[in-house]
Order: C-alpha cells, then structure tokens, then sequence
C-alpha cells in the first residue's frame, strides 16, 4: 500500500460518523455506497488500501441533508458545494462533499491553487439517486444529456487529459468542452439539475410524492440477499476487486422495467449504475469500524451490479491509494 492509511482512515471514518449522526437526528435516510459499502461487507470498515469515502442518498433525502448540514457539522468539517468551487468559476464534477480541513492530499501545485485548495483534502463524496423517466428513449436521452452536460463543464477543469480518451471519445470530449466554454458554468449546473430531475415528473418535489426511505431503528429490517438471478452485469471496478467474470452464477442484472433509479451525479463511466425503486427506498445496518452505518438493504444485489465477484480480492499490485499520489497528511502539517 505504500504507507500507513490508519489516520485516513481515522478520519475519514470521524466524517462518515457526522454524516451518520446528523442524519439520525433529522430522520434522513443515507446508504454507504461504492468502495466504502463494499468495505463494510468485506472488511466490517474501510477497504485497507481505500483513502475516501463514499455515501448516497435519495434526491429528497439528499435535499434536506444539504439544507442541515452546515449548521451540524462541528469545527474542521465542512460541506463543499461544487458550485462553489473558485467562486464557481472552475469545474471539478457534480458532487458535494463533506470535507476534512485538517488533511492535505496533494503538493501545493498549480492545479490545487486552480480550485482554491477545495480539493487539497480528504473527503466524502455526496452522490444522488434519481428515478429516470419512462421509456428507453427517454432514459436514453437523459442518459445523454448528462454526458453532454459533463463534457461541457470540463472546459472548466484545470486540464483535460486527452490521452485517457479513444479517437472516437477525444473528438467527442473536444467538442463539448468547446462548446462548454460559450456559455456560462452557472448555465450548465442548473440544466445538469433538470436533467437530473427529468424523471420526477408529476411526482416532482413540491408534490410531496418523493418515495419515503426507511431510517433503520428499532424496527430494523434486514434483507438483500433474496431474489438473486444468475444473468450478467455490466462491469467492475477492478482496483477494489478482482476481474469480474460476466455470466458467474449470483451475477445481478441492472433493472430494465419498473421505476428505475440512476446515480445522477456519478463521473460519466458509471451513468449505467441502475437500481429499482425498492434498492433506493429500503435500508439496513452494516457492522463499519465497530459502529453501524445505514446501507441498502439490497446490498448484494448493488455491489455484484457494480463489481461483480466483490469478495474477490484485487492483485497486489492494485492495493494502493487512488485519490491521491503522495501520503496524505492528517493532523499536524495537513
């Protein structure tokens, strides 16, 4: 791994636990996602190579998290708003964070000093699930326009590295981030959120119709491991695993019918995430690091859709910090 990750990890689980204890207090609803859900399956805690932390929660759940936030969260812990980045003239992605001041994970640099050092810190990410319209077609075009808005915004980044892209992809990029560059950055956060909530229709905020998210308590309902189907998935993500074999029985298929829900601020890779309306509405408990943090009932289903055979570990070789490419500094000095 390089170097030790327990004061990361101290803090990043020190966030995880605010977040945990706010949004009891207020009733919301939130689920551990991506590598810190498959942490608390594997590992009972942090993934021991991982350095941040990810949680997510329905639009109406993510909403009044927001809204409490900032009055909540004690000294050395902020809510960064990406539309604030820089005076909201630079562009990093679509996704608000809970911060941890006293951290740093980059050199000072120029592209640091680009974001007003917003980014020099650990995090967790804030990510939000959204249902998508009826039809293919619509969903289809949603799906675009996300992926167009993005594109657009990018013109706004520090640099774009081209050479991540295919031919085909850097033309595609190109475009988008020329055309990004015509129109205000405030313009395309605002359609990035009506895209977004393309999907409410008429059951859209001001109805009162956003589906309830049980808040596990004393009434505690366990479940997720029913209902699994031996069909493929879609990909994985092999740093935190190993390689997925598509068509392994307990593979998951993403819903294709249904009230479909998507992660709507996920980076463009993984806008093909889709969960049904009951993976967003139920919610458990996991064992994290000696506490108990709210997680998707369906956890099973959500990390083999994601992963594939997410108890597999990943080679050596990929065990190691990926947010950062120097030891992150927590306390004294960060």
């Amino acid at each position: 791994m390089g170097y030790d990750l327990t004061r990361v990890h101290r803090a990043n689980l020190d966030m995880l636990l605010e977040i945990d204890r706010i949004c009891r207090k207020h009733g919301i609803a939130y689920m551990l996602d991506s590598g810190t859900l498959l942490g608390a399956v594997r590992h009972q805690g942090f993934i021991p190579w991982d350095d941040d932390a990810d949680v997510a929660f329905a639009r109406g759940e993510y909403e009044r998290f927001l809204a409490v936030a900032p009055g909540e969260l004690p000294a050395g812990m902020t809510l960064l708003d990406y539309r604030g980045i820089s005076g909201g003239k630079a562009f990093y992605d679509f996704t608000c964070r809970i911060v941890y001041e006293g951290s740093r994970t980059h050199d000072d640099t120029a592209e640091m000093a680009y974001y007003c050092g917003a980014l020099n810190h650990l995090w967790v990410d804030l990510f939000v699930l959204d249902p998508l319209p009826g039809g293919k077609l619509s969903q289809a075009l949603v799906i675009l326009a996300q992926k167009a808005l993005y594109g657009m915004a990018m013109a706004r980044r520090y640099r774009i590295d081209f050479g991540k892209y295919s031919v085909a992809n850097r033309s595609f990029v190109g475009a988008l981030s020329a055309l990004g560059r015509c129109v205000p950055l405030s313009w395309v956060y605002r359609m990035q959120e009506r895209v977004s909530m393309a999907g409410w229709g008429k059951r859209g905020r001001a109805t009162g119709a956003m589906p309830a998210c049980d808040v596990p308590g004393d009434g505690l309902r366990l479940g997720g491991l029913a209902g699994r189907s031996n069909v493929s998935i879609h990909a994985n993500r092999s740093d935190d695993v190993g390689q997925a074999t598509v068509g392994a029985a307990g593979e998951v298929a993403a819903p294709s019918h249904g009230n479909i829900w998507y992660f709507s601020n996920y980076q463009p890779d993984f806008l093909y995430v889709r969960w049904p309306e009951s993976w967003v509405r139920e919610t458990t408990e996991l064992a994290f690091c000696g506490a108990k943090l709210m997680a998707p009932a369906h956890w099973h289903e959500a990390l083999t859709l994601l992963y594939g055979d997410y108890m597999e570990l990943p080679p050596e070789e990929k065990r190691k910090p990926s947010h950062s490419d120097v030891e992150i500094v927590v306390g004294d000095g960060g």
